[in-house]
């Protein structure tokens, strides 16, 4: 449509003949006699009409195959009518579906304005030729192997249909025992599933059921069971037993649910099961009064637990004091002399309200609702005689053992709390409790009565799995979450704000993620769908402050400082003195580790892109390069007479220089040692270096070559080496070298000028160019974790 733009697709009406005749271009036509008012004759080419056509000229055909498009202009559906010419029978191929289709649903394709929007594309006409068409192979010239097939594909199709009609005689019927031991809180209530026959009666449902509940132990027998009409649900929808005697198609003809399914509620003793008044009919034989199932729970005062119990069927106009006495029949156990059960109704919507005792025996069912579509759920009471009465006699039932377990049981939320191991105490300066004495698979006993936490603590221990302690509590959902914190706090002898949390949404969580709390976060909103929640020891850090890792310095360690050992971390702010971070290090060294150091027995070191630096102690972190990139502090344990060689040891500060040894002949690289120079070096540091060098190689200077002292890029990283190759290839080694101005933390190769090199074939270029790139892989997997890729799909069209 060049109006719009926009493809459209011609829905005009076009009719077309079942038979074509072209001699009417020459000769003029006959009368169509017996056409209908699409111009189609509707007979075989045998018939008179047909003949007619022939007399004129052999220039006449029939329409055989039609295709037809389903659809619109932009996308749509192809299938096609084929006539079998034998038996001038149209036939709708669509898929893989082949089916008979007479003449008028063939023309439904002259337009399509219609629901199916199915238009004629193309149609295909041959010319009948008695002699020609004599070839056309029919069905009783088929090979007998064809023949065969046809006879075996209709006698699947025969049996197919045959299954079907078996199937849909098939009914799946779902039964749920209303006892205690069956009963569960959440849907479905562990119903049990059979098949059965329409013609089968409810007895014959009873029969099926009660074998598979006696080997569970329940004892029930078809002789005293009794069957209740339910929903999916599994709530009364008749409070009328089932007939023994109806029929299963009977029940699913009265059902408003599927023409397959049936859901019963089975009670174990008919005679126990005591009914309510029956519901009063209106006009046409229409309940006025609405049918309801209530949920039963018994809070068993001695052993502190809550069990569902039963599901009773009741109404809107029956009274608490009927329901009081069908209670006192069906649970015995709940009877004290003298003292009415107590019955708490719990409206099941999680709004926060309180539970409602009821004490008003004049009240109806109907009256107790809050919201008029829900179910209701009522707890009684029931234990130890003695224990039971006290109970009851309790004049605040807030105060009742009672109302505690129930409050446990629907605001309880069970959570998994992963304590600190003994490396997070230390990383945030404290004392583990192992090192006071306490192990690290022991989790102190405390159980907090105070009613201001709402916490109670249940099962402790230690995890080999997560190789971590834990401890499982349920907490009261409708919290704040800062309250649990101040729990976890009391429960670590540990001010809680040095605890963060972080949530574990799977078992496979290993990290998880850190929590960001709001003032009125709950722990209900905090913890939804969370596997576990592992308690962080945090630095506390006042205003302006940042905190600062220290980690453990190692010149043999070439990973990413990153991934280095934490050792705690600093509050500092930018003009805190290098010599107050040191003496803070030093004093939670003491009391996170039990190392007392003196002050020359650590050195600060920074790494940056120009080097491994030793921090002076006289500048403040405003000083420091690349703060705001970079938060890491490496401390450095010094060993005296291990590696470590010092000019001048009583200059103020210190500069450090990383020496190498690379071997031509052998191609290796030997472990790293230091040199600790001035940091105002006046001499020539070259020679110095070199002489150095010399004398922990114990060769002469003379015969000591150097490299340029490294790094010298932006965006070096340590450890600041090079490769084999590289330093075969491209590392000059050299007499004398530029001593570089600011030396400290600068790394230098050396070699022994008499060492034969080795001359590397191609075989060698090759392998160390393997090792180099396998070794490049591991370090830039070890410092950066790759980001998950995101791929958004696009809009995808309709099928052409």
């Amino acid at each position: 449509d060049y109006s719009s733009g926009f493809r459209v697709k011609l829905n005009d009406v076009v009719t077309f003949p079942d038979y074509l005749d072209l001699n009417s271009l020459f000769v003029p036509a006959a009368p169509d006699n017996g056409r209908d008012v699409d111009g189609w004759l509707n007979k075989p080419p045998t018939c008179p009409e047909v003949q007619a056509m022939l007399a004129n000229g052999k220039d006449v055909y029939e329409l055989f195959a039609i295709m037809i498009h389903q659809g619109s202009a932009t996308g749509g559906h192809y299938f096609a009518y084929i006539k079998n010419l034998e038996q001038s029978q149209w036939l709708c191929f669509n898929d893989t579906q082949v089916m008979p289709v007479d003449s008028e649903e063939v023309k439904q394709g002259f337009a399509s304005a219609g629901e199916n929007n199915k238009n004629v594309c193309q149609m295909m006409y041959c010319r009948i030729d008695p002699e020609r068409n004599e070839a056309f192979t029919r069905n009783a010239d088929l090979p007998e192997h064809v023949m065969n097939w046809l006879k075996q594909w209709d006698e699947e199709e025969s049996r197919q249909a045959k299954e079907l009609i078996r199937l849909d005689s098939l009914v799946n019927v779902h039964c749920l025992l209303n006892d205690e031991r069956s009963l569960v809180d959440t849907s479905p209530h562990g119903s049990v599933d059979r098949v059965f026959n329409r013609k089968d009666t409810a007895a014959t449902v009873v029969k099926q059921f009660c074998p598979y509940y006696l080997e569970c132990g329940i004892h029930i027998t078809p002789e005293t069971a009794v069957l209740f009409k339910s929903n999916s649900s599994y709530n009364f929808t008749d409070m009328t037993p089932v007939d023994p005697q109806t029929t299963i198609d009977h029940l699913l003809k009265k059902s408003y649910h599927t023409a397959s399914e049936l859901n019963f509620i089975l009670e174990v003793n008919s005679e126990a099961y005591n009914l309510p008044a029956p519901p009063v009919l209106g006009d046409f034989g229409i309940l006025t009064e609405t049918l309801r199932t209530l949920d039963f729970l018994t809070v068993d005062i001695t052993h502190n637990l809550v069990r569902s119990c039963k599901r009773i069927c009741s109404t809107d106009v029956e009274m608490v004091y009927h329901l009081r006495h069908r209670i006192k029949a069906l649970f015995p156990q709940t009877g004290v002399d003298g003292i009415p059960c107590r019955i708490v109704l719990d409206n099941m919507i999680d709004d926060g309200s309180p539970m409602k005792l009821i004490d008003d025996d004049s009240q109806t069912v109907g009256e107790l609702l809050k919201y008029k579509f829900h179910n209701m759920r009522f707890y009684i009471d029931c234990g130890d005689p003695e224990r039971l009465k006290a109970d009851r006699l309790v004049e605040n039932f807030i105060d009742s053992q009672m109302c505690r377990i129930i409050e446990k049981k629907k605001f309880g939320i069970h959570v998994m709390i992963q304590l600190p191991s003994d490396a997070d105490y230390r990383q945030a300066g404290l004392r583990p409790p192992s090192a006071n004495g306490v192990g690290a698979n022991v989790v102190r006993s405390v159980v907090d009565d105070d009613s201001e936490y709402a916490v109670h603590v249940g099962e402790s221990g230690y995890s080999y799995i997560r190789n971590c302690r834990y401890v499982n509590v349920i907490v009261d959902h409708l919290q704040y979450t800062k309250k649990l914190i101040e729990w976890i706090g009391r429960y670590l002898d540990i001010s809680s704000d040095k605890i963060g949390l972080a949530k574990h949404y799977s078992d496979t969580d290993v990290k998880g993620y850190d929590m960001t709390l709001y003032a009125t976060e709950t722990v209900k909103s905090s913890f939804a769908s969370v596997s576990r929640v592992t308690v962080t020891l945090k630095v506390p850090c006042k205003p302006g402050e940042k905190l600062v890792r220290v980690v453990e310095f190692d010149l043999n360690n070439e990973s990413c400082p990153d991934n280095w050992p934490t050792l705690f971390s600093i509050p500092v702010t930018d003009d805190t003195p290098f010599s107050d971070f040191k003496a803070q290090c030093l004093a939670t060294l003491d009391s996170a580790y039990a190392e007392k150091l003196e002050p020359n027995s650590v050195r600060l070191r920074e790494i940056a892109n120009v080097g491994a630096p030793v921090l002076s102690l006289n500048k403040t972190f405003k000083a420091r390069r690349n703060i705001a990139l970079d938060s890491i502090i490496a401390l450095q344990r010094v060993k005296p007479g291990v590696d470590v060689y010092v000019v001048k040891e009583d200059a103020p500060e210190m500069a450090s220089i990383i020496v190498r040894r690379f071997c031509p002949s052998t191609l290796e690289t030997m472990p790293p040692f230091e040199i600790l120079l001035p940091v105002s070096l006046t001499e020539n540091g070259t020679q110095l270096v070199k002489k150095i060098i010399a004398d922990h190689a114990k060769l002469v200077p003379e015969r000591i070559a150097i490299s340029e002292f490294q790094p010298m890029g932006t965006f070096a990283r340590w450890p600041f080496t090079r490769s084999t190759l590289d330093m075969c290839e491209h590392v000059k080694f050299m007499e004398t070298v530029p001593f570089p101005t600011d030396y400290n933390g600068k790394s230098v190769y050396f070699i022994d000028r008499n060492e034969t090199k080795k001359v590397l074939t191609e075989d060698d270029r090759r392998s160390l160019k393997i090792r180099e790139r396998m070794n490049n892989t591991s370090t830039n997997t070890a410092r950066r974790t790759e980001r998950p890729l995101r791929i958004q799909m696009s809009s995808i069209s309709e099928d052409t």
